[in-house]
């Protein structure tokens, strides 16, 4: 874990709120894909929301890592072999899990989506409210470690990752003024937003893919103010008259292709 002006001179991309066809790599691209939905997300920070773990067999790493604030940084690394053998045989006992690890007694806890093809053969797994399953040792030993593993991952070699093109989401708000604990910032980007906003979807929010310039552009305006996938914050942006509520995405590599 973010020019001519844009009067909906873009490449429009409509995304329903459970619309991630694009979101999850290619089995065939992927060694490691971990991710979370769910769980008391609101629309943007489900739509924004960025991997846990996203592990290519090329060695490329994409993963998250969340600071105390909730804020998200996505960053990129390469894995060597023996990091990635070190993963594989996490594995080693998979062939005894099953995917009967979605039953929680608290409502509304998110679910953590594992897919692997370590072996050879791709398997999936998904764990509700893995944190309290963790801790009441509900699920096997060795799923908690790779949770632990990828949950917990960092490396002094990484940096952020940065995408060439991204998605941006807008959406109409009323003046917040008033509002408790409300931030509201001039937008300087030149991107208009009031075109963009005819369009939504069914969370409320129109989306909008951007590259280049004008994706760094946004990149920059956003960055430390909307968070990837942490919770909703009252942040507003002002363009003329109006204001929105903004958040973005980065393209992951697969979905550049």
């Amino acid at each position: 874990m973010k020019k001519i002006t844009v009067f909906v001179l873009l490449f429009l991309f409509f995304l329903p709120l459970s619309g991630f066809a694009a979101y999850d790599p290619p089995v065939s691209d992927i060694l490691l894909f971990v991710d979370e939905e769910g769980g008391l997300r609101g629309p943007l920070s489900n739509l924004s929301r960025v991997p846990v773990f996203c592990l290519y067999k090329d060695g490329r790493l994409i993963y998250s890592q969340t600071d105390a604030s909730g804020f998200v940084s996505l960053m990129e690394t390469t894995l060597k072999d023996d990091k990635i053998s070190e993963i594989t045989s996490m594995f080693a006992a998979s062939d005894e899990w099953n995917d009967a690890y979605e039953n929680c007694p608290i409502k509304d806890m998110p679910l953590l989506r594992i897919t692997s093809n370590l072996k050879g053969e791709p398997r999936k797994f998904s764990i509700r409210g893995v944190d309290y399953a963790v801790k009441n040792k509900t699920i096997p030993q060795e799923l908690a470690k790779i949770y632990r593993y990828v949950a917990y991952f960092s490396d002094p070699d990484s940096k952020d990752y940065e995408s060439p093109d991204i998605f941006f989401y807008v959406k109409s708000a009323a003046d917040p003024k008033g509002s408790k604990n409300s931030s509201v910032f001039k937008w300087r980007a030149r991107v208009e937003l009031a075109p963009i906003v005819n369009d939504t979807t069914f969370s409320g929010f129109a989306t909008v893919r951007l590259s280049g310039k004008q994706a760094k552009s946004v990149i920059r305006e956003l960055s430390g103010k909307t968070p990837y996938n942490s919770s909703e914050l009252p942040v507003f942006f002002k363009q003329g008259n109006s204001f929105y509520t903004l958040g973005f995405r980065p393209l992951l590599p697969h979905e550049l292709k």
